[in-house]
């Protein structure tokens, strides 16, 4: 789901119409007008790949009148910019303020993937929010901002110190690699003596380690890691059929443009794992063969094989003799 203009602004006047006294009809027009502006501009500094200046102005235009669907702009321009971290951020943002049932699948599962990157670097994302807010955040002992306060620490456990005035809770806290975490911190004078508690975001139990290949069973390894190639080809190629209908049932450009670009992205991806995925058949094919005369002067028992691939999602195993 993408946010034409006049979506956002019909949301923009139901919020200012849920406020009456708020503002005089006169403000309301003003504010309106205001951050119509700024979106207008944004969407632009996007079209031409400007897209720090597209957030600024999402962001101004939020600032204004809050919209979820500006959250959902900002991280897609952060993700132009190669900045998974921030992407992440406005992402998780976006789903904790309502994001719009037609996205919300799509959405999380990019939180999922870039989550997982971050993962891979030994780190994951982290936020804080307290009532009241503005509260300082100290994290092992070294001072991060005020809520709300979002940010990548290391895996494994933490001490986080959030206080406001004379009222200040103390978390351990553990960072798992499957997901990002919120922590929502009460500060109400009464919590004020709470002893520490543990927050740990739950996650799937942790997947066995892969056993290692024995090298006269290369072969099967090889035709295997093909297979699962030629699998993921025929995995990009749907996905490059969704992004170009997706792409031709655009009315807002800087979806228009991503989803383009991501239609070509997967067709590419999906022409490298089809020419991969048969380099290794072929390479099994005839290491099998070269194995097989061996296997006939001493026979050995193979270990099984477990085969997986990132970026698909897809695990496999196999086990047996010959």
């Amino acid at each position: 789901m993408h946010f034409s203009t006049s979506a956002l602004f019909l949301t923009i006047a139901i919020l200012l119409g849920a406020a009456p006294g708020l503002a005089t009809p006169e403000t309301t027009a003003t504010l309106q007008a205001r951050a119509e502006t700024h979106y207008e501009q944004g969407v632009q500094a996007y079209r031409a790949q400007r897209y720090r200046t597209a957030i600024e102005h999402f962001l101004a235009a939020d600032n204004i009148v809050p919209s979820p669907a500006l959250s959902y702009n900002v991280a897609r321009a952060y993700e132009r910019l190669d900045e998974a971290p921030r992407a992440l951020e406005y992402y998780r943002t976006y789903l904790r303020r309502g994001a719009d049932p037609k996205n919300e699948a799509e959405v999380r599962a990019r939180v999922r993937e870039i989550s997982t990157l971050l993962a891979r670097r030994g780190v994951q994302q982290i936020t804080v929010r307290s009532d009241p807010p503005e509260a300082n955040v100290v994290v092992d002992g070294r001072t991060r901002g005020t809520t709300p306060w979002t940010g990548e620490l290391e895996l494994g456990r933490h001490r986080v110190v959030v206080a406001h005035g004379s009222v200040e809770r103390q978390l351990d806290v553990a960072l798992v690699a499957e997901r990002a975490l919120d922590l929502d911190v009460s500060l109400a004078p009464a919590a004020a003596k709470t002893p520490a508690t543990t927050a740990t975001a739950p996650g799937p139990p942790a997947a066995e380690q892969e056993r290692s290949l024995v090298p006269a069973y290369l072969p099967w390894s090889v035709a295997g890691a093909g297979a699962v190639a030629l699998a993921g080809a025929g995995v990009y190629e749907l996905l490059r059929r969704d992004a170009e209908r997706d792409a031709e049932a655009q009315d807002y450009q800087p979806a228009y443009y991503d989803d383009r670009d991501r239609m070509l992205t997967y067709q590419t991806t999906a022409r490298v794992l089809a020419g991969v995925g048969g380099a290794l058949l072929l390479t099994g094919g005839v290491l099998a063969v070269v194995n097989h005369s061996r296997s006939a002067e001493r026979p050995v028992e193979p270990p099984p094989v477990a085969i997986g691939c990132d970026g698909v999602g897809c695990t496999g195993t196999w086990s047996g003799s010959f």
